[in-house]
């Protein structure tokens, strides 16, 4: 088991092994059929991404340009939920 995608990407590459986790890790070998999708019923469901912050009355203006950039940058991503 490791979180390093790379070294993932490698070993599947090298036909060592299987992977279960998000598509852009293998973007191009998927479009290229240098690797394909097995058991597609059994597809990791998106995770939840949170930003967390002191609840006050005030919130600065650059949290909340920062908020926004990340909504609009995770809310095309099929792996990440409830964007707003």
């Amino acid at each position: 088991m490791t979180d390093n995608s790379s070294l993932v990407r490698d070993a599947v590459l090298q036909d060592l092994g299987i992977y279960q986790g998000p598509n852009y890790v293998f973007g191009d070998d998927l479009k290229t059929g240098r690797v394909v999708t097995i058991l597609e019923e059994y597809e990791l469901h998106p995770w939840p991404i949170h930003i967390i912050y002191p609840a006050t009355g005030f919130l600065p203006t650059r949290l909340r340009v920062l908020i926004d950039f990340l909504a609009d940058a995770f809310s095309g991503n099929p792996w990440v939920k409830d964007v707003k």
